[in-house]
């Protein structure tokens, strides 16, 4: 298991952070997922998801990840 936080650019408000929460819903392998306008917390599994799959979930969603990952 393991944690982190993804900085997310282009997000702006209440559907944008509903839309990236079930886009994250949808992938085997993330535990728990808190997601505000600007950021995602993620718990997820090693083993099953790899952070280049949640940079996709991010970008593939319509936003882009600013920064380094935390």
């Amino acid at each position: 298991m393991k944690e982190t936080k993804v900085n997310i650019d282009g997000m702006s408000c209440g559907a944008c952070v509903k839309r990236l929460s079930k886009a994250f819903g949808k992938i085997d392998g993330i535990l728990k997922c808190e997601v505000e306008v600007g950021s995602a917390k993620l718990v997820y599994d090693e083993n099953s998801c790899d952070i280049g799959k949640l940079l996709d979930v991010v970008r593939m969603t319509g936003y882009s990840v600013k920064g380094e990952l935390g």
